[in-house]
């Protein structure tokens, strides 16, 4: 048996208003897209880079951070920004030609927002000890922290072995992170540690080794500059700095301090020719 189900005509009234009605909703105005997060403007920010976007960038993540004081990605975002501060206002603490980049200015500014952006990044890369975005932030956190109290202090307190110990497990777990950034830490232990833990055929191997990972890095074809501008192999420093001169900046990280490398490579290049 078919049912039959009755559908009731619509009335000329009915129909008038209804397509009344459709032309109301084809006319009314799109409701408007909701704002950002905290966390979306502070991640855009941090995406331009530049010291400004970056600290900008701390003060939204903080405020995300305080809507969710538990959550792991609010710290390793907050912890990320704080590092990027820190990169470029002391030009990442790379090794220099000649002296350090742990200047007094330096070191106060690391005493200063260091302790926060390491118990930070050591409690995410606790709970996250294969996460290479937790090991890096947490890398960068504690060079930072411990180089506020200066090199030989460091070493003097025990830094130099977790800090090694932070490199280590970056070389070993993510060898080709960030064109092999655990080479380039391990390269300027040896190149800038006090006797005895200084070493110059070590600090070179891992600059090379970190150089064979990333050879188009600007980082690393500088850094080899450096090593053999402290062996006293300027001509060899040259090409390694005129290298550095074409290369790029890759990494973000790499770019927060690209501004200062460039200097420091026109530099490099102008004291091994008056060496000659």
């Amino acid at each position: 048996m078919v049912l039959f189900v009755a559908v009731p005509a619509h009335s000329q009234t009915d129909t008038a208003a209804s397509v009344q009605g459709e032309e109301n909703v084809q006319t009314d105005e799109a409701a408007p897209a909701p704002l950002p997060s905290a966390t979306e403007e502070g991640l855009a920010l941090l995406k331009k880079r530049g010291l400004a976007n970056c600290k900008k960038a701390v003060e939204k993540f903080r405020d995300a951070l305080a809507g969710a004081p538990n959550e792991l990605d609010a710290k390793l975002n907050l912890v990320d920004a704080l590092n990027c501060v820190m990169r470029i206002r002391t030009h990442g603490n790379i090794p220099l030609i000649e002296g350090t980049n742990d200047t007094e200015p330096h070191k106060k500014i690391w005493g200063q927002m260091g302790p926060e952006t390491l118990a930070l990044a050591e409690e995410v890369y606790k709970a996250r000890p294969n996460d290479i975005r937790a090991l890096a932030a947490y890398t960068d956190a504690y060079m930072y922290r411990s180089s506020a109290w200066g090199i030989v202090n460091a070493v003097v307190k025990g830094a130099a072995d977790q800090y090694v110990e932070n490199a280590e497990k970056m070389t070993k777990k993510f060898p080709k992170y960030d064109s092999g950034l655990g080479h380039a830490f391990m390269g300027a232990f040896y190149l800038l540690a006090p006797w005895p833990l200084s070493d110059e055929e070590k600090a070179r191997a891992r600059m090379e080794a970190a150089h064979r990972v990333g050879p188009n890095s600007k980082r690393n074809n500088y850094y080899l500059g450096v090593v053999a501008y402290r062996e006293g192999e300027f001509q060899e420093a040259i090409g390694h700095f005129e290298r550095a001169k074409s290369a790029k900046c890759l990494s973000p990280a790499e770019r927060d301090f690209c501004a200062f490398m460039k200097r420091q490579i026109i530099h490099g290049i102008t004291r091994s020719k008056e060496q000659l």
